[in-house]
């Protein structure tokens, strides 16, 4: 019986590039994605967690990769502020209760979803692409891919696609039962970074798993691309966040006045959206951090990397300095992020859709099954 199932997911994984390949210039993105995510294989993680690695999937789901590269291509192709929130999903889900897609669960009866906690709602996005990207390998690959490693990938792929650098990502965590709400919502060390508050502050966060602050500034340069809603670009000028008053508060007179006339008519403050980077905001690149040294940080939190009291101003000059730098520095915070937290195992379960846990009576993944036969 193996023989014919690896021919007839061979045959579906065809006709599914197919038809995908007939959508202008998708190939030629996932060439171009592929290419810059293989030059990157000298990086390594220092403390891979047990049970994940870089095969995970060698013999179960080959086709993994590039189904995931066919999806974050193919949705940018719509939406080019896509690669930027595939990113910020990665991070807000790992950093909250580890990489375990919980943050993709939407709401029940039982489960209060962290997408509607503050700093995820009206903002998070890029779970459509995630879903078809998980609806293709149900197809190929019936219940073997997590969730998990669906974003961790995705996170790589959307850098790499957008101009960066890739890193080699080990695999095999499994998805969590249960969404982790009032730790995305705590405003404590535990919770998300907030982009109200003095250095000191985003340093105890990041110190809170482990991160230093050099990988701190250097983590936040995701920030190269992507939006901000005016809804935490505002405050910092009219001190309604008590979090701002009496801290250092430098922009650039011109970007101030820009930034405060495109927000002054915004019914929502929450659907109104400015570009992070003022000069590449769709390119992952180094000028987030040439941009802090001329003020022109649009979020509070981003430009005191440079202007605060004890802030790291020789790694945000050097980083705007040494593009290359940057990269390398990226990649392995990245690789480390990613392994916070992983289920592994036997623990969690692999979803049919990313959106909603498992029916109890539902399937074990595939590997499990042929354990329990063995």
């Amino acid at each position: 019986m193996g023989g014919p199932k690896v021919i007839s997911r061979t045959a579906t994984a065809a006709a599914a590039h197919g038809a995908v390949v007939a959508r202008c210039s998708w190939g030629v993105l996932v060439l171009l994605l592929l290419s810059a995510v293989g030059t990157v294989q000298c990086l390594h993680s220092s403390a891979t967690p047990a049970g994940l690695s870089e095969d995970f999937y060698a013999e179960s789901c080959p086709e993994v990769f590039d189904i995931v590269a066919a999806g974050v291509a193919l949705g940018t192709l719509t939406d080019i502020r896509l690669p930027a929130s595939l990113l910020r999903v990665n991070f807000h889900d790992c950093w909250i209760g580890g990489c375990d897609a919980s943050l993709s669960l939407d709401n029940t009866t039982t489960i209060f979803s962290e997408k509607f906690a503050a700093p995820n709602n009206n903002s998070i996005r890029g779970f459509n692409v995630l879903d078809a990207i998980k609806a293709t390998l149900e197809t190929v690959c019936p219940q073997t891919v997590s969730c998990a490693d669906i974003v961790t990938i995705a996170a790589r792929d959307s850098v790499a696609l957008a101009g960066g650098q890739g890193w080699p990502v080990v695999l095999g965590r499994r998805d969590s039962l249960t969404s982790h709400f009032n730790q995305s919502a705590s405003n404590g060390p535990d919770g998300l970074p907030s982009p109200f508050v003095n250095l000191s502050t985003t340093i105890a966060n990041f110190a809170f798993r482990n991160f230093s602050a050099t990988e701190m500034v250097t983590l936040s340069g995701s920030h190269t691309f992507g939006r901000a809603r005016c809804a935490v670009v505002t405050p910092r000028f009219t001190n309604t966040k008590p979090f701002l008053l009496n801290d250092t508060n430098v922009i650039d007179p011109k970007l101030k006045a820009q930034l405060l006339k495109h927000c002054a008519n915004a019914s929502d403050p929450n659907l109104v959206i400015n570009n992070l980077d003022q000069t590449t905001p769709n390119t992952f690149d180094n000028k987030y951090y040439t941009n802090l040294v001329k003020e022109l940080g649009v979020l509070h939190t981003d430009q005191n990397l440079f202007s605060a009291q004890g802030a790291n101003t020789g790694l945000v000059k050097l980083y705007g300095q040494k593009q290359n730098l940057f990269f390398s520095a990226f990649a392995e915070g990245m690789i480390k992020m990613q392994n916070l937290g992983p289920l592994t195992g036997t623990q969690g379960q692999i979803r049919l859709q990313c959106g909603k846990v498992n029916p109890s009576s539902s399937w074990t993944s595939s590997a499990e099954s042929l354990l329990a036969v063995e």
